[in-house]
């Protein structure tokens, strides 16, 4: 009779070693790297996640502001953006703008939404834990809390004595990540990170 390709003593050898598995020192080996791996990526991750998402929200704010001085313009009247946590009327926390905000017309400049005005954009509390605070501040000092910004016909910020500037700190806190959005007197606005400037 003739041989199978397969002896089995060939197939056997070939099994055992196939079932062998991993020896101690392998998988020591392997969870020393997993651990090196965790201890250098998810911080990393994290930091970019945080970094991603408290861009993505001073991003809505400063969206917004654009909105109201385009369409103060276009409309030829007043428009307000205030801190708001019911999204009807200006009655949110001034300092504390996480929790939501509107932008409506607002003709006579009051800063009231008044009865039956439309409002144009309603953002509503973020559902991260990220702090967002705001306060104008005058040669370097914090006078006052900036509780809505009100834009002329003309497109320029009204009754605002100093730099408004919005501070955003993400939960956990991670200074990287933090953001100001910064508006000067006459409604210019740019985003600041922490690195590299006063955005603290």
């Amino acid at each position: 009779m003739y041989g199978h390709p397969l002896s089995r003593r060939g197939f056997n050898g070939n099994a055992r070693r196939l079932l062998r598995g991993f020896t101690i020192i392998e998988l020591l080996v392997t969870v020393a790297v997993a651990a090196i791996l965790l201890t250098v990526v998810v911080p990393s991750f994290v930091s970019v996640t945080q970094s991603t998402r408290a861009s993505a929200e001073a991003n809505l704010l400063v969206g917004d502001l654009y909105l109201a001085r385009s369409e103060a313009i276009k409309r030829g009247q007043s428009v307000t953006v205030c801190s708001s946590s019911d999204g009807l009327s200006c009655n949110g926390n001034p300092a504390v703008w996480s929790n939501g905000w509107i932008v409506f017309p607002d003709p006579a400049g009051t800063q009231v939404v008044a009865a039956g005005a439309p409002i144009l954009r309603q953002q509503p509390p973020w559902t991260s834990t990220d702090s967002f605070t705001s306060a104008v501040t005058s040669m370097g000092q914090a006078s006052a809390q900036a509780k809505a910004i009100t834009y002329n016909r003309d497109g320029i910020v009204a009754a605002i004595a100093g730099q408004t500037i919005w501070t955003l700190h993400t939960s956990p806190v991670n200074a990287s990540a933090t953001r100001c959005v910064v508006m000067n007197q006459l409604g210019r606005v740019q985003t600041l990170t922490a690195n590299g400037s006063n955005c603290v």
